[in-house]
């Protein structure tokens, strides 16, 4: 029984920590009431949650004939995540609060290479960033990483990675040079991470990460759905032309061969140039741009034909395009539809900067968000790094 209602409690500390970060500001009486808990468990778990500065006070609300209740309010920076986006040439990192906002990044060059000398070098930079961002291993809930590659259901094992070059790769030898727990995840996945972040309640939908290579992720009831074996939204390897274009995989014909963002970059200085070009209505560009557009409309028809879902356009291309490549896209997409598809079936990416990092990031605040505040109130801590 006793077990039982500390199961309880716990819960209940969670769920308030939960409603404080998203309300901003909120009063004890207006917690017990949204909660459907006693107001002394609700001023219990303010206290709780106060003691270890993650809430404090701040006013008071307007009376409404008694005693004017105090406000509450989250204190977003009493735990931050580290992101790592992990590529061929560079690493991106991010800092994030409770609430998913970035407080400070960088990038560094780095080529990866599967040596302890690379390993250390990352390390080093990750490190010298939280120091330099005054960082204390305390306050850090710990490292999230974002690879481009197909992981292993347990993500211990990094299975292949065309971009990295790299096949049954320990994850271990990241996490093993990293403060704190770790999390890792397909890059395209953590770029989902982020984008769902952005909505109050998606639901299911699917979306399309359109960067250097073509990945996805596909989020059901406002969860991203790994599949079987990890592979699920990988829309990049959908044949698009049968025996068309060869895809780095070594198929022929698949989305990512059609839709890639390099397919647009190599027109220009870069993916910016291009689009710069477009809008000014250069004919090169233009070509390039509908034979693109045309590609990416019947990929898009066949993912909403088939999950009858939203798509969200994301990743670097994602980023570039504007409201009115958005319109031209849908037409190309409902002249091709067999059933009738609306305008909210089609959208724009919310999270255009720094995304993958931030997604890699939120999965330790997501994790702590919704079970790992009860590691403040264990009355003996766990000491080694935890593996998410």
């Amino acid at each position: 029984m006793k077990n039982q209602t500390a199961h309880m409690n716990n819960q209940s500390l969670g769920r308030t920590l939960r409603l404080v970060m998203q309300t901003q500001r909120i009063t004890k009486p207006d917690i017990a009431v949204q909660l459907g808990v006693s107001l002394p468990t609700a001023s219990q778990n303010v206290r709780l949650l106060m003691e270890h500065g993650l809430l404090a006070y701040d006013g008071t609300a307007e009376s409404t004939g008694g005693r004017k209740a105090q406000t509450v309010v989250p204190v977003p920076e009493a735990r931050v995540a580290l992101g790592l986006d992990i590529t061929a040439n560079q690493v991106r990192g991010v800092l994030v609060n409770l609430q998913g906002a970035e407080l400070a990044s960088f990038t560094h060059t780095l080529a990866f290479s599967n040596t302890d000398g690379y390993f250390a070098e990352l390390s080093e930079k990750t490190q010298m960033f939280l120091q330099s961002n005054r960082i204390e291993k305390a306050r850090l809930l710990g490292t999230g990483i974002s690879i481009p590659g197909v992981l292993s259901a347990d993500g211990r094992m990094l299975v292949r990675s065309h971009v990295l070059q790299v096949e049954h790769l320990p994850t271990a030898a990241f996490f093993d040079h990293l403060w704190g727990a770790c999390a890792i995840c397909n890059d395209a996945k953590a770029a989902a991470i982020a984008e769902l972040w952005q909505w109050n309640d998606l639901g299911t939908a699917a979306y399309l990460s359109l960067s250097e290579s073509v990945g996805g992720a596909l989020v059901i009831d406002n969860r991203i759905y790994e599949g079987a074996h990890c592979r699920g939204g990988e829309f990049g390897h959908m044949t698009l032309v049968p025996d068309g274009r060869r895809c780095y995989c070594g198929q022929y014909g698949c989305l990512d061969a059609y839709c890639n963002a390099t397919v647009l970059a190599g027109q220009a200085e870069s993916l910016a140039a291009f689009f710069g070009a477009l809008e000014e209505g250069e004919p090169a560009c233009v070509r390039v741009w509908h034979r693109y557009a045309e590609h990416l409309a019947m990929a898009i028809n066949s993912i909403v034909t088939m999950l009858d879902c939203p798509v969200i356009l994301g990743g670097l291309v994602g980023a570039q395009m504007s409201r009115n490549l958005l319109q031209e896209l849908l037409q190309r997409v409902q002249e091709r539809a067999t059933f009738e598809i609306q305008e909210n079936q089609l959208l724009l990416c919310r999270h255009r900067h720094n995304t993958a990092a931030v997604g890699g990031a939120l999965q330790l605040v997501h994790s702590f968000l919704q079970t790992g505040y009860q590691t403040l109130f264990e009355t003996e801590r766990v000491t080694n790094s935890r593996r998410l």
